[in-house]
């Protein structure tokens, strides 16, 4: 009887192998935007638009002769920038590359040391950002150097916030020059996840 009845039952069902329960989907918690208004405050192209960085890969860090001492504390600022898990922000391995960015670059960050009469006298560091004036959307950022200057990892952290681009405050941030942070601050990490939110 009992063999019967399992003949009858892969009959019925049409299938002759063991039956195995189907398996669950682990549940993947639900990925909640951080994207909002930014405590910092933010360069803007027009009123409507504020400078940004499109969504996608990650940012290309290149540096000209003369950056090369400086490269530890570079690293150290961009590993803090991209360090909150709610941002998408991350940056590649800085690689030597003479030449700054050009109208055809995007998605890159050059750092380089000054030319000759470049920065007014006083000015250690300046950030440029290249973007579209119509949309915001931002190509490229430079940082630039004054040779005979030692910057320290505040002022990495700083200019590299600029070309994010933040603007200076005088808040509790790096982007507060007064303050010489080594550290981001919790105003900091805020904004760089309502500016460029891990989940969109």
């Amino acid at each position: 009887m009992r063999r019967a009845l399992l003949i009858l039952l892969f009959t019925a069902c049409g299938r002759s192998d063991v039956y195995q329960a189907p398996q669950r989907a682990a549940l993947v918690p639900a990925c909640v935007s951080t994207r909002g208004p930014s405590t910092l405050p933010r360069t803007s192209a027009n009123a409507a638009n504020p400078i940004e960085w499109p969504r996608g890969a990650c940012l290309d860090v290149t540096y000209g002769p003369g950056i090369e001492p400086f490269l530890k504390d570079v690293q150290a600022a961009l590993d803090q920038w991209t360090g909150p898990d709610c941002t998408w922000m991350c940056f590649s391995q800085p690689r030597a590359e003479s030449s700054p960015p050009t109208g055809a670059d995007r998605r890159r960050i050059h750092l380089r040391l000054a030319d000759p009469g470049e920065l007014s006298k006083g000015t250690v560091m300046l950030s440029e950002v290249t973007y579209d004036p119509r949309t915001g959307e931002q190509y490229s950022g430079q940082v630039i150097l004054d040779p005979a200057s030692l910057p320290t990892l505040s002022n990495w952290l700083g200019q590299l916030g600029q070309v994010l681009p933040f603007d200076r405050t005088d808040q509790d941030s790096v982007l507060n020059p007064a303050l010489k942070r080594s550290t981001l601050s919790s105003i900091d990490q805020q904004s760089v996840c309502a500016v460029y939110p891990a989940c969109p």
